[in-house]
């Protein structure tokens, strides 16, 4: 899911795409999941490193990172509210 939110907001800032529709179409899903994703593009570098090893909270899982809605965006909060200052 990082991943490919990382993708789409490649596909808003180099141009490639200049809507969320436009990036929907491009890689095949609706502009809900798109809208939904974005939000992970903007997470800390320490935040990924920790999901994408595996080393996240037992409770942060997909569902709830594809879900989660908001984002706070100062990353040490991020970290908090995410679990992982707890």
């Amino acid at each position: 899911m990082i991943v490919r939110a990382n993708s789409y907001l490649e596909s808003l800032t180099s141009g490639a795409a200049s809507s969320l529709a436009d990036v929907a179409e491009q890689y095949g899903t609706d502009g809900s999941e798109v809208s939904r994703l974005l939000l992970l593009a903007f997470l800390s570098p320490r935040l990924v490193e920790a999901i994408l090893s595996g080393n996240q909270p037992v409770e942060l899982g997909a569902c709830r990172l594809a879900r989660m809605g908001k984002l706070p965006s100062a990353w040490n909060d991020q970290a908090d509210f995410l679990g992982f200052n707890a």
